[in-house]
């Protein structure tokens, strides 16, 4: 949150203190306000290690699942382990999604603004990616669900970044930052179709077809796959629906 109101009951004043900043606040109340709105990428060494890490397995196997190989789900069900297959295609897509929040970090480094836009999808995808390659490191086998919170992000923060290429930092990047830029995100989107035939990572991947046939998925463009509606605009909708 960015304000906060506090209420100061009783006869006395009660000692605050605020950034540094300490006084004693009579009764009645108190709000702060946030001057510094914007979040800002930092260096994270803590996904560095981690990403460096996946790049050395990328020759090695994944680890596998232990047998019996358990039946194969179905579509509303999401096992508990990921299978030899799966987790080597969620390691090709987390060697994507890694490419990409590196080419974002580099030209966030000349446009700020950039910086400021992609910050939280950045930063929470770096985070998800490192629980998911923890998991798979301590336990030997892979959760499907820290999994499915990875593509979840990784998926926003590609549909945050393509729609601001397409939008006002269309004018701002040079032509080599831009195909930068586009070659990480279309190599992400690649991945992620391939992810999509995996069945319980469909309704992550998309939501509108994971009650029917998966056979048209890969024949989409990605501008109709990947949008994302801010939140600011649903809560919009939802207060107009319940006028």
């Amino acid at each position: 949150c960015r304000t906060v109101k506090i209420t100061i009951l009783g006869d006395e004043g009660v000692p605050v203190q605020v950034d540094g900043e300490a006084w004693i606040q009579p009764p009645g109340y108190i709000k702060i306000i946030h001057k510094n709105r914007t979040q800002t990428l930092t260096r994270d060494r803590a996904f560095e290690s981690t990403l460096k890490s996946w790049e050395d397995k990328q020759k090695c196997e994944f680890p596998r699942t232990p047998p019996p190989q358990p039946p194969q789900p179905p579509l509303s069900s999401q096992p508990e382990i990921v299978s030899e297959e799966e987790a080597s295609l969620v390691s090709e897509f987390g060697q994507a999604a890694g490419a990409l929040i590196r080419s974002i970090r580099e030209v966030a480094q000349s446009h700020h603004s950039l910086e400021q836009e992609l910050a939280h999808a950045v930063n929470a995808s770096s985070k998800a990616m490192d629980v998911v390659y923890a998991n798979s490191k301590s336990s030997g086998a892979l959760s499907c669900s820290v999994v499915v919170q990875m593509v979840s992000n990784v998926k926003a923060l590609l549909s945050e970044t393509e729609l601001l290429l397409t939008g006002k930092m269309s004018m701002q990047l040079d032509p080599p930052q831009q195909e930068q830029l586009n070659a990480a995100l279309n190599s992400v989107a690649q991945q992620l179709r391939r992810l999509a035939d995996i069945p319980w990572l469909c309704p992550v991947i998309d939501p509108s077809d994971h009650e029917g046939p998966l056979t048209d998925f890969s024949k989409r463009s990605r501008s109709a796959k990947f949008r994302l509606v801010p939140k600011f605009k649903k809560d919009k909708n939802n207060k107009n629906k319940e006028t």
